[in-house]
């Protein structure tokens, strides 16, 4: 299928984005090349219709999508954004931003574990298309902010050991929490309260352990056999909630984040290897 916008996406661009302001804002956004932004034309339509041809000319790698995201982010009500993304679902990114919920835990006595990183990291990622709320030093009482907040996206960033979890107490001192509690935890916020995670992402050492204790609580869950180094995985962090920005699916974004480290960085294979994905996408 050709990348230039339909003829109904032309218009409705034309007439909430005009140029020359609102239009270059969304552009910036949609990663088009500012160097390659036409002239005012006479018209906003005309605008948006040398745009199209510069995409369907391969100007930028799905740069339609790019741009009808960026536009769905900033106006998700309307009709027309959201119709755009039943052209090309495979495609097509999430109306609205990602909702991420960081909570992360690095006990006293406890090495250290890159929470912190992993949320610099995920901030650093953002380009508008996630909202991030972060709970350092996170007790397993925490998990109550998942009420609150309502994420699609739980990152736990905290040790694991055999089936459990390793929050904080109140003293900062290492507090074990069965990882199956915390999965009862989180079905019983989606049978009482109707929270539905879209992804899971268990950042910790050997989480492929426990990760099937959670099928059923988040559509997709991402974990890690072994461990690998903290840099890796900040690295590996990093390129997941950048690839969110244009993919629908956590899993997928995983996998193409996973390779991403690995062009980076050779040392990092071990992402590749050891990254598990459920339910499994076959």
């Amino acid at each position: 299928m050709s990348d230039e916008l339909a003829a109904e996406e032309i218009t409705e661009l034309a007439e909430v984005f005009p140029p020359p302001r609102a239009a270059r804002v969304l552009l910036r956004a949609a990663e088009f090349p500012m160097a390659a932004i036409p002239g005012v034309p006479d018209t906003s339509l005309g605008f948006w219709e040398q745009i199209s041809e510069s995409l369907a000319n391969g100007l930028v790698a799905h740069g339609r999508d790019r741009i009808m995201a960026a536009a769905l982010r900033r106006f998700p009500a309307n009709k027309v954004f959201q119709a755009a993304l039943v052209r090309q679902p495979a495609r097509s990114a999430r109306p609205g931003p990602w909702r991420v919920l960081v909570m992360g835990a690095s006990p006293l006595g406890a090495d250290p574990i890159g929470a912190d990183r992993d949320a610099k990291a995920i901030i650093t990622a953002n380009r508008g298309h996630l909202q991030v709320e972060l709970c350092p030093a996170a007790s397993a009482t925490d998990l109550r902010r998942v009420l609150d907040f309502r994420p699609d996206i739980l990152h736990l960033a905290c040790h694991g050991d055999a089936d459990d979890l390793i929050f904080e107490d109140i003293h900062g001192e290492e507090h074990r929490v069965a990882a199956q509690d915390v999965a009862d935890t989180l079905k019983l916020y989606h049978d009482l309260e109707g929270v539905k995670l879209r992804g899971l992402v268990l950042a910790s050492c050997d989480s492929d352990r426990i990760a099937a204790m959670f099928i059923g609580v988040a559509e997709r869950i991402v974990a890690h056999r072994s461990a690998f180094g903290d840099t890796c995985a900040v690295a590996h962090t990093r390129h997941l909630y950048e690839a969110l920005e244009l993919l629908p699916d956590l899993g997928e974004a995983a996998r193409i984040a996973a390779q991403h480290v690995l062009l980076e960085d050779r040392a990092c294979a071990d992402v590749v290897a050891n990254l598990v994905i459920l339910p499994d996408p076959g």
